[in-house]
């Protein structure tokens, strides 16, 4: 570009200390860049191949006769369920103009991400009457990377759910704020669940603990599985409001922003 000014510094040589820095955090740039690169295509799974991931990945749990007999036991529907899909939690006014649609997986890593950024923000919207949230989520990865931290997890939140849909918001942002690697199935350890629980105030309880511990929702957490994959989107994570799917992750792989996320439902809702 002609007339361009000469950047302030230019010709300075620069302190090798200051090289070495500069060098550091554009290699430290590159590694965040790749490894989201790395969890969007592990994360936006196609469905219509979890089927064949399935039989080429085996599901560990699967072995594990206690999960199987919990797993087909009679569906309990949480008490916080949507009146209308037994498989979506809602959380907001009822009342509410706007309904924001959240589509996740508890080991989708792309979903920490989102979360980790919005989470609070979708919190605050639905408290202050703007949205209602629906969560919609999937069970997916026990399937593509093995174990059963994803229906432990949904488990988890349904019982948080049947006592009170405020302590299933805690845990639920408790669940992404200390979420394991993808390939760690550390949610499918039921006495660690209880640990993140104990952070959420007023959850822990011998009721609680026990469906925890006994997978009382775990046959509604496979139906809430089965459910995402009927209806669902291609993959997660995924945001709709008022049924418009938004952009949750720009060309850069970086996350919806609060304000981007406030601005999009001051200008696409009611």
């Amino acid at each position: 570009m002609s007339n361009q000014k000469k950047p302030v510094g230019a010709g300075v040589r620069r302190p090798a200390s200051a090289t070495l820095r500069a060098q550091t955090q554009r290699a430290k740039e590159r590694r965040t860049r790749r490894r989201r690169a790395t969890a969007v295509a592990c994360c936006i799974v196609p469905l219509a191949g979890i089927g064949v991931l399935g039989k080429l990945l085996a599901d560990r749990s699967a072995d594990d006769p206690s999960v199987a007999r919990a797993a087909s036991g009679p569906v309990k529907v949480p008490a916080g369920a949507a009146p209308k899909d037994p498989t979506t939690i809602s959380y907001g006014s009822a009342r509410a103009k706007n309904t924001l649609d959240v589509y996740e997986d508890p080991r989708c890593p792309m979903c920490g991400i989102l979360e980790r950024s919005v989470g609070k923000e979708v919190r605050r919207l639905a408290e202050q009457g703007t949205v209602k949230v629906n969560y919609h989520f999937a069970v997916f990865i026990d399937r593509t990377a093995g174990g059963k931290g994803s229906r432990f997890a949904v488990s988890a939140l349904g019982a948080a759910a049947d006592q009170d849909l405020t302590c299933f918001q805690r845990l639920h942002e408790e669940l992404f704020a200390h979420q394991p690697d993808e390939t760690d199935d550390g949610f499918g350890n039921a006495g660690h669940l209880l640990d993140l629980a104990a952070r959420v105030h007023g959850l822990r309880s011998p009721s609680f603990d026990a469906a925890v511990r006994d997978l009382r929702y775990l046959p509604w957490a496979e139906s809430v599985g089965k459910q995402f994959q009927r209806s669902g989107p291609d993959g997660t994570p995924q945001m709709e409001l008022n049924g418009q799917r938004l952009d949750v992750f720009n060309d850069r792989g970086e996350p919806l922003t609060p304000n981007e996320l406030t601005q999009l439902v001051r200008e696409r809702g009611a």
